[in-house]
């Protein structure tokens, strides 16, 4: 079953968000491992106004596995308010640095944006993932989206082609965290 996420789990979304962010967790959380990520992603979860906000959130929910997948999406234009408190608590963390982080925009103008994505491992290959992208488009849909819009990286082939075969096209790249990403939108 695919519900709105709430506060309630974050112990169950926090790591599957991390998962689906790594490398740039690393540099999202000031962390060095997946671990030390989750306490920072599982801030931004419980706030209201966060990118990775619970209120932006879908989860897949097994009957007797609990919540294995997640995705987090948003209206892109509102990205750049969402994005304010990660640029706080960044430039926070990095307050010796000489100029101030600022979260670099992934999402394009007139699109709602799958942020994250993820399914948990032993639940691969089933289905769920792109369970969760049709509940997101739904959702975006009902809220007056024309386009959704996702980021794949480059060395993600497999991903590439899920995202292609449910109806994304490559409409341009993104570099973030010196990496290299096709940016992908489906007409809703």
């Amino acid at each position: 079953m695919i519900r709105p996420a709430t506060r309630a789990d974050a112990d169950f979304v926090v790591p599957l968000i991390v998962k689906a962010l790594v490398p740039g967790a690393f540099q999202l959380t000031g962390s060095g491992s997946e671990q030390e990520a989750y306490p920072v992603v599982k801030k931004f979860f419980l706030q209201e106004i966060n990118r990775h906000s619970y209120r932006n959130a879908l989860v897949y929910q097994d009957a007797k596995q609990g919540v294995i997948g997640s995705v987090v999406f948003y209206n892109g234009d509102e990205e750049e308010a969402m994005a304010q408190p990660i640029n706080d608590f960044l430039n926070a963390y990095y307050e010796d640095e000489e100029e101030q982080y600022l979260f670099e925009a992934e999402s394009a103008s007139g699109e709602f944006y799958i942020d994250t994505i993820s399914v948990r491992d032993d639940f691969r290959g089933k289905g769920i993932g792109q369970q969760l992208i049709e509940a997101a488009c739904a959702a975006a849909k009902s809220r007056g989206a024309t386009k959704m819009g996702l980021i794949v990286d480059d060395e993600n082939p497999l991903a590439k082609k899920l995202y292609e075969r449910i109806g994304f096209v490559t409409v341009g790249q993104k570099q973030l965290w010196e990496h290299s990403y096709d940016h992908m939108q489906r007409n809703l």
